[in-house]
């Protein structure tokens, strides 16, 4: 091998190679540190156990330490846990080269913005504090920047969607500012149902024409949320239950009759939470047929709970054990607690936020 002749005061191509390494690591040590030191500072519990059960990834789990990485990691996955209750460190933000990025960190005091203006970001999912819900500006700039893939808490985009992309309502939509999106996005039946409730009683001709892409169980909750909120009248709300009982006589279809009554609850729970509460029992009697049930009977739940806290918090508390999950439990308890007037009714709440906690930690330890 012949050895490459270096004139006297000039570099090697390996020694310019270090030092545009270290001139870039320079320019970016400020933000390279913070990740570092924050890294050091939080420890993912049980990360070798994550790890394992993501072996199949190609990414990052948990934050790599090493400047190389930082500079050039394309996916991350940082599962934080329940137990982290810190700031999402706003110089994730500078990882330019992500393409994927994951956090669950559900009780998570803020989520900065920076994170949702990654310039490559195909795929983001962020799931944190119930309360958090990323700004107009953010979503628009992940949408701009070619994100394909958006799951925010309760906002969940895709272009493999089988959602509605009508151009009469995307225009629609982004005349009325009423709903972020685009014509690759679209916009999800929920969502959709959604816009067609909150314009019903100023702008019913595009309403109703939203209601023609909606499926069955939509339009029992949309004819539930006009009984309840322009009318006021439970009997037609009662007309409409019964209707769905007498089909599922017919049909005994377990999946349609649930999701039916599950709609009606959800859109009449502000209004008459005790009739979603009987929508809610109806539908948990099926379980031991279906063995499996939607997961929003978890959302009315809570939604009955918060509802009937607004007229008589211990009466709410004692409806807490129709919410199967303790991390819901604590999330409606935060709600409940909002209509607190009382040191007695804060004390109630507090006690019950403590049994849940250690009804939490007793689950982690039985895993262990």
């Amino acid at each position: 091998m012949i050895a490459k002749y270096v004139p006297r005061g000039a570099t090697s191509q390996n020694d310019q190679y270090k030092d545009m390494k270290n001139t870039l690591y320079e320019k970016e040590a400020d933000w390279i540190e913070a990740l570092q030191n924050w890294a050091l500072e939080n420890p993912i519990k049980e990360i070798e156990r994550i790890r394992a059960d993501y072996k199949n990834y190609d990414g990052h789990v948990g934050l790599p330490t090493e400047p190389d990485e930082l500079l050039t990691v394309k996916k991350l996955i940082l599962p934080l846990g329940d137990w982290y209750r810190g700031k999402i460190p706003k110089e994730i933000g500078e990882l330019k080269t992500l393409t994927e990025l994951s956090i669950f960190a559900r009780n998570a005091l803020e989520t900065p913005s920076e994170i949702f203006h990654l310039p490559n970001l195909k795929k983001i999912h962020v799931s944190n504090c119930y309360e958090f819900k990323i700004k107009d500006d953010d979503l628009k700039a992940l949408i701009a920047n070619g994100c394909q893939d958006i799951h925010v808490n309760s906002t969940y985009m895709s272009i493999n969607d089988n959602a509605v992309r009508d151009e009469k309502i995307i225009d629609y939509l982004s005349r009325t500012n009423l709903y972020i999106t685009s014509r690759d996005f679209g916009i999800r039946r929920d969502e959709l149902y959604k816009v067609a409730k909150k314009i019903a009683f100023e702008d019913w001709e595009m309403s109703n024409y939203i209601l023609g892409f909606l499926d069955c169980k939509y339009m029992y909750g949309f004819a539930a949320f006009l009984a309840a909120v322009k009318h006021k009248d439970i009997d037609e709300v009662d007309a409409l239950i019964h209707t769905i009982l007498l089909d599922y006589e017919e049909t005994d279809d377990h999946e349609t009759f649930a999701q039916n009554l599950l709609e009606v609850g959800l859109s009449i729970v502000d209004v008459f939470p005790n009739k979603a509460l009987e929508c809610h029992k109806y539908v948990n009697d099926i379980y031991e047929i279906v063995d499996c049930l939607p997961g929003e009977i978890i959302d009315l739940s809570v939604e009955i709970v918060c509802s009937i806290a607004k007229e008589d918090i211990k009466k709410a508390l004692e409806r807490m054990d129709i919410i199967d999950e303790d991390g819901y439990k604590l999330d409606a308890l935060d709600r409940i607690q909002e209509f607190a007037q009382s040191k007695e009714m804060l004390d109630a709440i507090n006690d019950m936020r403590s049994k849940v906690k250690l009804d939490i930690s007793a689950y982690e330890k039985s895993l262990t």
